[in-house]
């Protein structure tokens, strides 16, 4: 099996579609649809990639964002939104964390969850 992928993503169909998506090239998926549930699963369990809304109801995804990457040797993180600017996306790239503007396409997201994979495996 592939990585195991924490997706926090408010909209609760499109979560619910990406988490297909992965589940289908071989990743073990769990999906938040809220910021606060992201934060106490990250506390809680292991995930190796996070991919993470940026404009979330109840928690910024930058907060979510960083409290997974603290204390992580290689990028292992996607932020995804529709309405991040240039700012957003430059501090991002800075963390090395991978961006996908929404709308996405699943090569898009499958292709930026490989490179990762390819990180955690060189190790």
């Amino acid at each position: 099996m592939k990585e195991k992928v924490l997706i926090v993503e408010d909209n609760k169909i499109l979560c619910d579609t990406l988490a297909s998506i992965l589940q289908k090239e071989g990743y073990s998926v769990e999906c938040s649809y809220n910021g606060k549930k992201g934060f106490q699963l990250i506390k809680d369990n292991r995930f190796d990639v996070l991919v993470v809304d940026y404009k979330l109801p109840d928690i910024s995804g930058w907060v979510i964002l960083k409290k997974f990457l603290k204390n992580r040797k290689y990028p292992s993180a996607i932020m995804i939104s529709a309405n991040a600017d240039n700012s957003i996306k430059e501090c991002v790239t800075r963390k090395n964390v991978l961006f996908l503007d929404k709308p996405f396409n699943n090569k898009e997201l499958i292709s930026a969850l490989n490179s990762i994979s390819t990180f955690i495996k060189a190790g």
